[in-house]
């Protein structure tokens, strides 16, 4: 993750990362993530992967280990993406099992609210 807003150069004038979150996820799928999201304060970062779950990172912590992984969905296909609602409340995410899901960011643990029409859900 680059803020752009600021240098991270090297001595040689590289622009550096200001994070790096390496995939923890367990699909077997080469560059298992299917789609970022970001809250609008940048304070939370989604990273919806291939293995079923999405990661929850605090961009504002110096770990690289995520705060918070929600699931119950299902991901397959880098076409299934995920966002996070104007009030940052809510992570929306399609399915690969022709469903949307609805999490409370503030309680990952809880299940998601589902529905669905029978077509694979995406962006």
């Amino acid at each position: 993750m680059w803020d752009i807003r600021r240098y991270y150069t090297t001595a040689k004038g590289v622009l550096q990362p200001k994070h790096v979150y390496p995939y923890v996820g367990t699909a077997s799928r080469k560059h298992g993530i299917s789609a970022l999201a970001l809250t609008s304060c940048g304070s939370r970062l989604f990273s919806s992967c291939t293995d079923d779950n999405i990661y929850m990172y605090d961009t504002h912590l110096d770990t690289k280990d995520p705060v918070a992984v929600f699931s119950g969905h299902t991901n397959s296909t880098f076409y299934v993406k995920s966002c996070v609602s104007r009030d940052n409340e809510y992570l929306i995410s399609g399915s690969s099992s022709h469903s949307l899901f609805v999490w409370d960011i503030k309680h990952p643990l809880l299940p998601p609210v589902k529905t669905g029409n029978g077509q694979q859900a995406s962006d």
